[in-house]
C-alpha cells in the first residue's frame, strides 16, 4: 500500500512526504513515490502521519464514580479498526494519596 502526500512526523522534525507499507511493516519513505503494478494508493493530502507511532493514550473503561466510560476494551478495540495492531494501555487512575 502507497501512503502520498501525508504532512510525516518523526523524532527530528515534520516534512511531507510518501510512505510504502505491507501489513505492519515500513518499507520504504520518500517523495514522489510511484506506485507499484496493482498496488492500493491513499492520498493523505492535509493528514498528519505519525509512522510507527502509537497513541497510547484511551478513556475507556473509565470509572469516575459518577461518570462511566461507553466503551470497554472489547467495544472500544473492536471500532479501531485493522490498523491498530499493538494493543491499547488504560489511563491509570489512582485516588488521592494512592501510589503507583
Amino acid at each position: 500500500m502507497l501512503l502520498k502526500n501525508g504532512l510525516l512526523v518523526f523524532e527530528g522534525g515534520a516534512r511531507k512526504g510518501d510512505l510504502r507499507i505491507a501489513g505492519e511493516r515500513i518499507l520504504k519513505v520518500g517523495t514522489g513515490l510511484s506506485p507499484e503494478a496493482g498496488e492500493e494508493t491513499v492520498d493523505l493530502e492535509g493528514l498528519v502521519v505519525l509512522p510507527g507511532g502509537v497513541d497510547a493514550h484511551t478513556r475507556m473503561d473509565l470509572d469516575l464514580r459518577h461518570v462511566r466510560a461507553t466503551d470497554d476494551f472489547f467495544t472500544g478495540a473492536k471500532g479501531r479498526g485493522k490498523f491498530l495492531k499493538r494493543g491499547l494501555p488504560d489511563l491509570r487512575l489512582r485516588a488521592k494519596g494512592e501510589q503507583m
